[in-house]
């Protein structure tokens, strides 16, 4: 019981910062989400979780979002969504989340502390996508990689966050169908997500009052902070 509470609050956590954002809601919570259930169930879980914050995102943002990046992000993410659920299968569980908490602890200090925009080129931005493809697959956290590429291919803040959520539509609804494939959608599995389904409004509803009154800035800068914290906890809890 304990344990279903612990993973609304982070299921809350995770949308009121989507919403803000359009991305790294997951990669903030999915540490401790693995920590109480697993890989599989917290992935399968955080991922329909993600797509149905996505979807209501995109139909109320709908004239933001710049449909025409989805013709070239779509195909390049999924063939790194592909190479993802290889790895997956082959990485032992205790080195899969040393590489997670890697993987935070990089993207936080480069956004914690870099001066500079990324500028990215076609090519850079396939290799991006395509490790942002990878990530998803392996943590429902590919967003902070996505992002690189929309920050600069999509103008607007309002913009950014629909995009990213209508690419995410479209990804997150694939991984369900695979997921649902190899068992993972269990009748727990949907009882904890109807059970975190006020968790999932209150996220989304205090998320956009966030989103219309606070600095981004300010508030992205405190998240990166609480992923280099993260970080280091999945680092600790390994050597225990």
């Amino acid at each position: 019981m304990l344990a279903d509470l612990a993973l609304c609050f982070l299921i809350f956590t995770a949308n009121l910062v989507q919403t803000i954002t359009g991305f790294a809601g997951t990669i903030l919570v999915m540490p401790f989400a693995i920590m109480l259930k697993g890989a599989d169930f917290s992935r399968s879980l955080f991922n329909l979780v993600g797509l149905l914050i996505c979807i209501y995102i995109v139909v109320r943002e709908r004239r933001s979002v710049e449909w025409r990046q989805l013709l070239f992000v779509v195909p390049v993410m999924v063939a790194g969504i592909a190479a993802g659920m290889l790895l997956y299968a082959r990485i032992h569980p205790r080195w899969l989340l040393n590489l997670y908490g890697a993987f935070i602890l990089a993207v936080a200090l480069f956004n914690l502390y870099s001066k500079r925009r990324i500028e990215l080129s076609r090519t850079g931005g396939a290799v991006a996508l395509f490790a942002a493809g990878i990530v998803h697959a392996m943590f429902v956290s590919g967003g902070p990689l996505l992002a690189l590429y929309v920050l600069v291919a999509v103008k607007g803040g309002a913009g950014i966050r629909a995009t990213l959520c209508a690419i995410f539509t479209v990804t997150n609804f694939g991984m369900a169908c695979q997921h649902w494939a190899a068992g993972y959608l269990t009748p727990e599995l949907w009882r904890m997500l109807a059970y975190s389904i006020p968790a999932m409004c209150l996220g989304g509803w205090a998320g956009g009052m966030i989103f219309k009154r606070v600095d981004q800035k300010t508030f992205l800068r405190l998240s990166y902070m609480l992923l280099i914290v993260t970080s280091l906890y999945i680092f600790a809890s390994n050597l225990m």
